[in-house]
């Protein structure tokens, strides 16, 4: 329901296979206060749900639409919708993109965090749906390539990487973070 103020934009704008004028994408920024409207015409009164109709495309930081809310001034529902909108418009076939695969989604969702996302929900969605199996080539944010050869159960966005021939813990060194997914040969899961 939270997209259903889409029903007002033009087939044309919504299905166009290039990027946006500013006039369009001003124009697409409005589906949140047409979802509002017509989720309170249908008699729909749940703040909760028109709460997350209008706050879908706020960011963590601030920099989102149309409010411009920030952290937690975003409702419980805007801040889950957020993630959830973006991973299943990632991942779906649309007229301008193909769809990414759930690895390529969850690390651009990850280079978001703090910025666009909530990390506690974040944190979440990883943990629901696993992130870094065993056997995934990463890039770091210091430019070295390892494999992931553990999960570590106390944070699941921190895994155990072997770089060359070192063994690092990514809950351990703190300004280190994975940036990028190179590629993904499967290896027996290890736990930690």
């Amino acid at each position: 329901m939270h997209d259903i103020g889409k029903v007002k934009i033009p087939l044309e704008i919504l299905n166009a296979p290039r990027k946006l004028s500013s006039e369009e994408f001003e124009l697409i920024k409005n589906h949140v206060l047409y979802a509002k409207e017509l989720l309170e015409n249908s008699g729909i009164t749940n703040k909760k749900i028109i709460d997350g109709a209008l706050e879908h495309h706020e960011r963590y930081d601030g920099s989102g639409y149309i409010f411009k809310k920030k952290g937690n001034e975003i409702s419980y529902y805007g801040r889950v919708l957020a993630l959830a909108d973006v991973y299943d418009a990632l991942t779906s076939k649309r007229s301008y993109k193909d769809p990414w695969t759930p690895y390529k989604t969850l690390s651009y969702i990850l280079a978001h965090v703090n910025k666009h996302f909530d990390p506690v929900f974040t944190q979440n969605l990883v943990n629901s749906l696993g992130l870094f199996p065993p056997g995934m080539k990463v890039m770091l944010n210091d430019g070295s390539e390892g494999i992931i050869i553990a999960t570590n159960r106390a944070n699941k966005m921190k895994p155990i990487i072997k770089i060359n021939d070192y063994i690092v813990d990514l809950l351990e060194e703190k300004n280190l973070r994975i940036t990028k997914i190179v590629a993904y040969e499967y290896i027996e899961e290890q736990t930690t």
